[in-house]
């Protein structure tokens, strides 16, 4: 079951209960665990592995930085193949994902991904999906891990840390006392790059946090990007109801009023949320009294069964805004000289 995220991890307005210090032993623990994690030394398997992952639970961009990079490489000539947990999904064996694939077996992030024409495959325990990545598609050259940052069995060649401008680390502490995955600190050393995103055209804050771990020790580049409407879906100037089951729903609908979409009600679910019928009646509903269009993002519409024709006619009435992730020129050299580095020093290929 996805984690239910507290307000009081992100929001400095929101006090958190009383109990919160009593968390600390606990918080404790998972940093220990992690952080051994971290420190594992990972198995190679014949070709470069690009992670992108982040430090803390929930959203913070990957999935469009994942499709991004997907699209640099195609570019220049390689063939890249996905690789994910399926959070949320029933698959517990390496599985490649197909057209016909539901998000209850796969994930709805992978059926997103693979909705963009992406081969994409599954499997929890990434070494063996990565094994299989290998001996099913000799074509392949190379593997885009989204998230697994902390999951080292497999080694990486290059580690991107996706970092939300807004949110950033939360109020510091580790799970379940805060959003960090592990300390910044136990980070140290197996984080390439940090990635800022944010979803309005300023610059990321600066904070003591986000510094300690650009600066380090040791140091590593930080790259800066938008996540930006790939097109309107002619919502420029309609009156929508938005809803949205991801981390970060405040974004999307931040998204839609910076197209010129009078956003009049909002519906907030739980990531990963699967909609019931009930749901989907009631948000019709909320659209027909309104005068309104639906107005999803590309994962929750990713999570409607492709076999269920009632979900599907749903799917129909609903607007759907794709993203994409925009760097600035200094940020897109960066990339790419990572990325080159990254393939060319695997000893790969």
């Amino acid at each position: 079951m996805p984690l239910e995220e507290p307000a009081w991890w992100y929001d400095a307005e929101a006090k958190p209960p009383l109990w919160a210090p009593l968390l600390a032993p606990a918080s404790w623990v998972y940093n220990r665990a992690t952080a051994r994690r971290l420190s594992r030394t990972g198995a190679r398997v014949g070709i470069p592995v690009i992670c992108v992952g982040n430090l803390t639970a929930g959203g913070s961009g990957k999935t469009p930085t994942v499709a991004y990079i997907a699209e640099r490489l195609v570019a220049r000539g390689h063939r890249p193949a996905i690789l994910t947990r399926g959070y949320g999904g029933t698959v517990r064996g390496p599985t490649w994902v197909t057209a016909e694939a539901s998000a209850r077996s796969v994930g709805d992030e992978a059926r997103l991904l693979h909705g963009r024409g992406l081969p994409v495959m599954v499997s929890p325990d990434r070494l063996a999906g990565a094994r299989q990545i290998v001996a099913d598609r000799a074509d392949i050259d190379v593997i885009l891990m989204d998230d697994g940052l902390q999951n080292r069995r497999l080694a990486h060649d290059l580690s991107i840390a996706v970092v939300d401008a807004a949110r950033g680390f939360g109020n510091g502490h580790v799970i379940p006392r805060g959003p960090l995955r592990a300390s910044i600190a136990a980070h140290a050393g197996y984080v390439d790059a940090a990635l800022v995103v944010s979803s309005g055209s300023g610059a990321a804050p600066e904070t003591p946090r986000l510094a300690q771990l650009i600066d380090g020790p040791p140091p590593v580049p930080k790259m800066s990007g938008r996540i930006v409407p790939a097109e309107d879906a002619g919502l420029a100037g309609a009156r929508v109801v938005a809803f949205a089951g991801i981390a970060n729903p405040d974004r999307f609908f931040d998204t839609l009023r910076a197209i010129g979409a009078d956003v009049i009600a909002t519906r907030v679910f739980k990531d990963h949320h699967a909609f019931t019928a009930g749901e989907r009646a009631q948000l019709s509903e909320m659209a027909r009294d309104n005068d309104a269009r639906l107005a999803a993002t590309e994962k929750d519409l990713a999570r409607l069964d492709p076999a269920s024709g009632a979900e599907q006619a749903f799917a129909a009435t609903c607007a759907t805004l794709k993203i994409a992730l925009a760097l600035d020129p200094p940020s897109d050299a960066t990339l790419e000289r990572l990325i080159n580095a990254a393939i060319t020093g695997s000893g790969s290929v």
